[in-house]
């Protein structure tokens, strides 16, 4: 993305936007097993709550949660339980984190010998979030010519950090104490200002002998205005100060503006992105390495550099004699590696060093961990084990993997009703490619959180799937013109001898024809001018290559060999290809588990005609990827199928 030097108060004016627009991105959960955990959480975004949309549970469909699945469990696709929504809405309303499971519905069964899942739909509203402590009184305020609109309210315990001061272990320890209520939305809705206290007189006593607490969430929205103005933003109507940017309200100290989601991770971006540095001396197995992005809205980690090893005579240094910091060249390989899989794309990552020692890159020298890593924009997802995490971009955009990670780091998510003994190993981890391999280059995507699909890192414990994406353009390269000729005498001249300027017109032919079939339709292209010269034109003569393209908004499908590419486009629209190569570019894409072998070989291409063949003029299209349709254009290298294509009317 473009990264523009904004000001701290115009980011906060880009935050007061965002929120106080309309446009807010819908999350989506869908839960296979009854005994799931079903999480909904907005702890990734800064000043907002759970807001529910939609709720489900049965079966709509014969595809979601069919893994293992006989026929018959699947057949009923019209199954739905009625007030499942309402349900969901008041335990989940205004919080933060909701977890639950189906096992709440199993006392009405909608449709007896049908594999059930549930699927909601959430948003993350902006709002002020409320905690009041029991025999404490919640203050609820807004500026004038605003009123309270009250969202959800919940008084109980839910874990055992929250109200716990000084407070015994018996009166903290049951956290699924739980009492929605409507009666701070009865007593607060329509006023500026409203005081409730948290108490037993209040709310009743949902759990005896525990210490509890009130838990809310709301917004303040314009008294005479159809549309609202969250966040204490103002109720001051202004004209628009430009055809693009219009002024909604006066925010008391800030202007507002309407900015996109993507202008307001580039003035994140552009805040952020100075890069932290971590070292942690060796020599002490209790030093832990900590990386964090967790003071930053919607940021996760993204490793830049590290060393394990020592580059210089002065870090870590204290104590240790002259011989131990002499060797200033010493650096393990293969650190950066390790430290990108176990760390990208979480919000905070802690390891140590004993990692590295099984390799000691310079014995007798005192090594250190160093790393260099930034704060990175990003979409940060949680799925517990048998749910689904659901990935989306807007139009004209694709999902970018900055990494993933199966297992358990903690003791809190994903644990909602489980036993102690699932949720005690936190050294759980399985770093996966997965992700990668099936969503990058799609606009949105779905994958399951279960053994089958990454392994058992942990036998008996309750995991969990994090990773973190971003949205990237989907455009494509087309060229339009390209040229590999002598210089003109003046063009790519300097510091040529004039011998090797001489001949100005001797043009490489084909040259329009071979950039075309290597570069079109690809992200990035990279090639020099040695394809060419083999070619007797202009010997002895200077020449330079120059290439004119352009970026086409387009869709972008990878596909593993022995897998099926599917295309499609809505109603009333057509496919037209743009490019198509089988064979391997990289080490990193379509590579799980397999043997180093067949990853070797980036330079296998094979560009193909015939998903254009097979696929354009219609409105869908399936096409395999494998050697009996392509060739084999390198043998014992595992191939992926690269495809770009448009719909259009």
């Amino acid at each position: 993305m473009l990264c523009f030097r904004l000001s701290s108060a115009l980011f906060l004016a880009a935050v007061c936007c965002l929120l106080a627009s309309s446009v807010v991105y819908p999350e989506r959960v869908t839960t296979c097993d009854e005994h799931t955990v079903h999480r909904l959480s907005c702890d990734g975004t800064a000043s907002a709550v759970i807001s529910v949309v939609s709720s489900f549970y049965g079966r709509a469909d014969r595809v979601t949660c069919s893994a293992g699945r006989p026929a018959a469990q699947l057949a009923n696709t019209a199954c739905s339980l009625p007030g499942t929504l309402e349900i969901v809405k008041t335990r989940c309303n205004g919080k933060r984190i909701c977890e639950l499971n189906a096992k709440i519905f199993r006392a009405s069964d909608p449709c007896y010998g049908t594999y059930k899942y549930m699927d909601t739909t959430f948003i993350c509203l902006p709002a002020i979030h409320v905690i009041a402590c029991e025999h404490s009184a919640a203050h609820l305020g807004c500026d004038p010519g605003q009123i309270i609109v009250v969202h959800g309210a919940d008084y109980g315990r839910r874990d055992q950090t929250t109200c716990s001061y000084k407070r015994s272990a018996s009166q903290l320890q049951n956290v699924y104490c739980s009492r929605p209520t409507n009666k701070v939305a009865e007593s607060c809705n329509g006023k500026n200002s409203c005081t409730i206290y948290a108490s037993n007189s209040v709310f009743g006593d949902p759990c005896r002998r525990v210490y509890k607490y009130l838990e809310l969430a709301y917004t303040c929205e314009c008294l005479d205005s159809p549309t609202s103005a969250p966040l204490n933003s103002g109720c001051d109507s202004s004209a628009a100060i430009s055809p693009t940017v219009q002024l909604t309200g006066s925010c008391k100290t800030m202007l507002c503006f309407r900015l996109s989601f993507t202008l307001l991770l580039a003035a994140v971006c552009c805040l952020h992105v100075s890069a932290e540095k971590v070292t942690t001396c060796d020599g002490n197995e209790a030093s832990v390495h900590r990386l964090s992005c967790d003071v930053t809205a919607s940021a996760v980690i993204s490793v830049e550099s590290t060393l394990y090893g020592r580059s210089d005579s002065e870090t870590c240094s204290t104590g240790r004699p002259a011989e131990q910091l002499s060797n200033t060249e010493c650096s393990l390989q293969g650190t950066l590696e390790i430290l990108k899989s176990r760390c990208n794309g979480k919000r905070v990552c802690e390891l140590n060093a004993n990692v590295f020692q099984s390799s000691d890159p310079c014995p007798g020298t005192h090594k250190y961990l160093e790393t260099t890593f930034t704060c990175l924009p990003a979409f940060h997802i949680i799925a517990c084990e048998h749910s689904a995490a659901h990935l989306d971009c807007d139009v004209g955009q694709v999902i970018t993997i900055h990494g993933g990670d199966y297992g358990r780091h903690d003791q809190t998510t994903c644990s909602y009703k489980r036993p102690a003994s699932q949720l005690e190993n936190v050294y759980c981890s399985r770093p996966t490619n997965n992700i990668t391999e099936s969503c990058n280059g799609q606009k949105s995507c779905t994958i399951y959180a279960s053994n089958s699909v990454f392994g058992d890192p942990c036998v008996g414990t309750y995991k969990y799937l994090e990773l973190a994406y971003t949205c990237e353009s989907s455009a494509v390269i087309r060229v339009q013109s390209a040229q590999y000729r002598c210089t003109d005498g003046g063009v790519y001249s300097a510091g040529r001898f004039a011998e090797g300027l001489f001949s100005t017109e001797c043009p490489q032919e084909e040259t329009l024809g071979i950039l075309q079939s290597r570069c079109n339709g690809k992200r990035v292209c990279e090639l020099n001018a040695n394809v060419f010269q083999s070619s007797a034109a202009c010997l002895d003569t200077h020449r330079y290559l120059y290439t004119i393209y352009t970026c086409l908004p387009a869709i972008h499908v990878i596909t593993c060999e022995h897998s099926a590419a599917h295309l499609y486009c809505d109603p009333g629209q057509i496919i037209v290809v743009h490019s198509a190569d089988y064979g391997r570019h990289d080490r990193t894409t379509c590579s799980y588990k397999r043997p180093a072998s067949q990853l070797q070989n980036v330079y296998c291409s094979r560009p193909t005609k015939k998903v254009a063949e097979s696929c354009n003029g219609r409105n869908s299209c399936t096409i395999y990827a494998s050697n009996s349709v392509f060739g084999d254009p390198c043998h014992g290298t595992y191939k992926y199928l690269e495809l770009i294509y448009t719909c259009q009317f």
